[in-house]
């Protein structure tokens, strides 16, 4: 056998291999990370979100989407429902005693920071304040 054919053999193979690791890497998202985004997201719902803690329904909370955003992170739709109408805290305020469904999407960052928190594209829970 030719010397050029011994050492062309394994050459190929790593190159094959290397490319299909390469692909899988970048083709399939972490599910790890996608999964503690989702576990991050609901946590700051449930603790530290002022409409949710006014007045959201306990067992009345579920996923909705979850969208990679590359580099910066993943958003995480959760579906809630309150039980009276608006937004933050509403503690002295005069409010309609209605079930609320709300949608809240937040990006958690890389690192695991919440970035942004915006219920029903109308209300930035992070600032309390309208969009």
């Amino acid at each position: 056998m030719e010397p050029y054919k011994i050492w062309l053999l394994p050459l190929i193979v790593t190159a094959v291999i290397g490319v299909t690791l390469a692909y899988s890497a970048l083709a399939a998202p972490d599910s790890d990370t996608s999964g503690s985004a989702t576990e991050i997201a609901m946590r700051f719902l449930l603790e530290k979100s002022p409409t949710y803690l006014y007045d959201g329904i306990s067992g009345r909370v579920s996923a909705g989407s979850l969208v990679s955003l590359g580099d910066r992170g993943w958003e995480v739709t959760l579906l809630f429902t309150s039980r009276t109408a608006g937004y933050g805290d509403r503690s002295g305020q005069m409010t309609a005693q209605v079930l609320a469904n709300h949608s809240i999407r937040i990006v958690v960052a890389l690192d695991g920071a919440i970035t942004s928190a915006v219920i029903d594209g109308a209300w930035n829970e992070l600032s309390q304040k309208p969009l």
